[in-house]
């Protein structure tokens, strides 16, 4: 008797693990309550904007409603659910012109719901980043071991440029070995063997990244993983204490000058023992607080009046927080994966390379953020953590999605891409 209770509360305490570590691909965050499974009954929320959540009909998917003379699409947006479903999905979310057009989660989900983001926290950096170029900070090529001074005397380190840590070729191993052992047992482990996994907190994310062994040369070979971003973090951590600049932590000056500038709020943030945040992958946000962010890109580095404007900005404006040509270099192919700029992935992995432009943030367990500018398109998919391994498609997913907007032809590159910010 006492064996199988604390199985139960052991296997309880799994949806309030802690884990602040670094998973690739794409890296697990902290899960709280809602990492969790949830009931697998699926009641769908799916409702047009402002319509109560359905608690009956299990089985129904109410896309947006039919306008005059559209034809009707309700069968097209069932697909794209029951395709994401039968891959684990739990939520999912899709906003056209800045509106939510469709929503469909399992019992217990809808789009307030924080949920781990892994390996999708990766993208708020190189946002963050351009952010820090337009006002001076650094460019990013500069050499990093101009500031973090303990690069100078190692040959290859005191190469590297910011522009190689935001492209994941800096050349630093990027993932300790205990790390990637925790990522697969995070990944594929059971319910206990994650709870230990997960909390087995990091002390020094940053000097963890200071101290990296180089394994290539700078900018010869992309490598995923956290270290780069660790060091990135210290990097801009040393620059803003040099200037006298506050916030002097990377976290909150991200918060300071990206998040509440777009009304996004993050619910929590992994951390090291030091207080490091986690920012390769320690972020959990609902649905609706992801895709403001996705809007932000989509529109390209602009705030609209309607969703509340930067702080202090002008009423009833919209602003243009960061520069339209700076965010843009963050979807140019980096030199060593044509798939990956700026802490961005650039499109599904084997997709057709005359896809329109489809910029991804991407996490554990297929946790997924779209943008498409082309078809003014933002969607936000969540899934459990561990469900890494289930038979998830970035490019079907995003076929049907596209299919139910009536873009059928889209992904095979038959429309150009419009850009960022159309």
């Amino acid at each position: 008797m006492k064996t199988g209770i604390i199985f139960l509360i052991v296997c309880a305490a799994v949806a309030g693990a802690f884990l602040p570590v670094a998973i690739g691909p794409a890296a697990p965050a902290q899960p709280d309550a809602s990492v969790a499974a949830p009931p697998s009954e699926a009641i769908p929320v799916t409702k047009p904007v402002g319509a109560p959540v359905p608690v009956t009909a299990p089985t129904q998917v109410t896309g947006p409603t039919t306008e005059a003379g559209k034809p009707d699409r309700t069968a097209a947006w069932r697909a794209a659910a029951d395709y994401s479903r039968s891959a684990d999905g739990e939520f999912l979310l899709v906003m056209q012109d800045g509106k939510v057009v469709f929503e469909d989660g399992l019992a217990g989900w809808s789009r307030s719901r924080p949920h781990a983001l892994a390996s999708g926290t990766k993208s708020f950096t190189g946002v963050a980043a351009m952010l820090a170029v337009q006002q001076g900070l650094f460019t990013l090529d500069d050499k990093v071991s101009d500031t973090i001074t303990e690069w100078k005397s190692d040959p290859r380190k005191r190469e590297i440029t910011v522009r190689q840590l935001l492209t994941l070729s800096s050349g630093l191993e990027a993932d300790t070995a205990a790390d990637r052992k925790r990522i697969r047992t995070i990944a594929t482990g059971n319910a206990v063997e994650r709870l230990l996994a997960g909390r087995d907190t990091r002390d020094d994310f940053h000097a963890q990244a200071v101290k990296a062994p180089m394994i290539h040369d700078p900018g010869s070979r992309f490598d995923y993983g956290a270290n780069h971003f660790f060091a990135f973090a210290e990097f801009l951590e040393c620059t803003l204490r040099a200037r006298g600049i506050q916030p002097a932590t990377a976290w909150e000056w991200y918060e300071q000058n990206l998040f509440d500038p777009i009304g996004m709020k993050v619910a929590r943030i992994g951390r090291d023992r030091q207080g490091h945040a986690q920012v390769a992958g320690g972020a959990s946000l609902s649905a609706e607080e992801w895709a403001k962010f996705g809007e932000f890109v989509r529109l390209g580095g602009r705030v609209r009046a309607a969703d509340g404007g930067p702080n202090g900005g002008p009423a009833g404006q919209d602003v243009q927080l960061l520069r339209a040509d700076l965010l843009n270099q963050c979807f140019e192919p980096s030199k060593r994966n044509e798939r990956y700029g700026l802490t961005w992935w650039l499109g599904p992995r084997g997709a057709p390379k005359d896809l329109p432009a489809i910029w991804m943030a991407a996490g554990l367990g297929k946790q997924r953020l779209y943008v498409v500018p082309s078809v003014r398109m933002v969607a936000v998919r969540f899934a459990p953590l561990n469900s890494e391994r289930s038979a998830f498609s970035d490019t079907r997913m995003l076929t049907l999605l596209l299919e139910a907007l009536g873009e059928k032809s889209l992904p095979f590159g038959e429309v150009k891409a419009r850009g960022v910010g159309n």
